[in-house]
């Protein structure tokens, strides 16, 4: 994640349209990352000046005032995402069957054997409002 790439974000999410072909330009409000980026999010999102550079200008990203939120459940150190306020991208998350646990004895073994079973469902109905990196 560097500041060029989120810039580059910003640029993309500005110039979206519509299904008609329209500007629908979407502003960023929210940076979705996981816990190994929270450092360099922060320098990134809250430093006056450029983070890195010793041209001392002025950190233009800070003024769109973006908040960060950290998911352990990012299953890549790298990867990132903008997202907006407004709820275009309705992402979903079903459970079909909540974690249930359970244990039995195994009498060939002597083995206890623990187990949890879970079902869930995830995806997506309308992906604008999101943009980022799915990392490395």
């Amino acid at each position: 994640m560097t500041l060029t790439a989120i810039e580059t974000g910003i640029t993309a999410m500005m110039n979206t349209v519509d299904a008609r072909g329209l500007p629908d330009p979407l502003v960023p409000k929210y940076l979705l990352i996981p816990p190994a980026l929270l450092v360099t999010a922060r320098k990134l999102l809250e430093s006056e000046k450029v983070a890195g550079s010793a041209n001392n200008d002025k950190n233009i990203v800070r003024d769109y005032s973006i908040k960060i939120i950290v998911n352990p459940y990012l299953t890549d150190s790298t990867a990132w995402f903008l997202l907006t306020e407004k709820d275009y991208h309705q992402l979903l998350f079903f459970w079909r069957i909540r974690p249930e646990d359970g244990a039995f004895n195994d009498e060939h073994t002597t083995d206890a054997i623990y187990y949890v079973r879970a079902r869930f469902s995830y995806g997506w109905v309308d992906a604008r409002g999101v943009y980022g990196s799915y990392g490395s």
